[in-house]
């Protein structure tokens, strides 16, 4: 990187808010006398672990001096840009900065269509869609509880993402526990280019994640996907799927409660006019505030305007 800067005429520099990347891109900004931008996208630990052992205990020392330096760094550049809003309060009230929000996007351009049959989908049911990583904080815990209130043999709950084993043996005990074998199907890891079409296959996507704290405030990537391709989400009532999901209109809310979430799933389930509805809204959420292309814009305005 410090021979190319030179070789390309670089106008500034963008680096994220991972220590490793921001460092160096500060030094090689210096160096090179350009300007830097960064760009919020994540956060390291902060709360001490609740196991004291020597590890962990070097986990949090590392931590803190990690912490230490990215905020004194987050001070020197001009322009500071952020994901989501809870990244874009937390940056400014940890350097006393100005961070502006440039939103996720969407790549609308993608195409997709049905691979129920590629798949092994059945065609007669209506499917139910998870997307994502099977990790225990997904909310999976709630969404396999609220889908043993339905079972209905004409419906399905499909999940499609990245295991481990760990997560596999987590995902199966909860189906065996709640007795919802029978009405599930587990996809094998699918390349990303085959998403939006798995998406597209399926009648109603699902969003069980409970975001707490500062992650409340993140808006989920997963949604954004459920829009570009116009399907229907039941999502929770966190403060980041509300600035994308206007209950009744674009989608479904509900509390972190089986209760509440199965009674959502069943009002899509029966109502296939509000599903078309919905989904069609949501399209149009996606094309008229998260096209990448509108998206990009913005951000490339805001470059010129704030950095060069």
């Amino acid at each position: 990187m410090a021979r190319r800067i030179p070789k390309i005429h670089a106008d500034f520099i963008i680096a994220d808010s991972v220590i490793f990347t921001l460092l160096p891109s500060y030094i090689l900004s210096k160096i090179y006398r350009i300007p830097m931008m960064v760009y919020c996208r994540e956060l390291i630990p902060e709360n001490p672990s609740r196991e004291k052992t020597a590890l962990n205990k070097l986990k949090d020392i590392v931590a803190k001096l990690l912490n230490y330096i990215r905020n004194s760094i987050m001070n020197k550049p001009k322009l500071v840009v952020a994901m989501d809003e809870g990244l874009m309060r937390y940056f400014q009230e940890k350097t006393g900065k100005q961070v502006y929000l440039v939103p996720s996007s969407t790549d609308l351009s993608l195409e997709y269509k049905d691979i129920r049959n590629e798949l092994g989908l059945p065609a007669d049911k209506t499917l139910v869609l998870y997307t994502g990583s099977y990790h225990t904080f997904r909310g999976l815990d709630l969404l396999i509880e609220s889908f043993s209130k339905i079972k209905k043999d004409d419906v399905r709950l499909v999940f499609g993402g990245w295991k481990d084993d760990k997560d596999i043996l987590f995902i199966n005990d909860l189906i065996k526990k709640f007795d919802i074998e029978k009405y599930v199907i587990s996809l094998p890891s699918l390349p990303y280019d085959k998403v939006p079409s798995l998406i597209y296959s399926c009648d109603i996507c699902v969003e069980p994640r409970n975001k707490t704290g500062l992650q409340e405030f993140q808006l989920s990537l997963k949604l954004l996907d459920y829009f570009s391709v116009g399907k229907p989400s039941v999502a929770i009532n966190a403060s980041g799927n509300r600035i994308l999901i206007k209950d009744g209109y674009n989608g479904l809310l509900s509390k972190y409660d089986a209760e509440d979430f199965a009674e959502k799933l069943i009002l899509l389930l029966n109502n296939p006019d509000l599903r078309h509805e919905l989904g069609k809204n949501a399209r149009k959420t996606a094309i008229e505030k998260y096209d990448s292309r509108i998206v990009a814009t913005e951000f490339e305005n805001l470059v010129r305007t704030k950095l060069l």
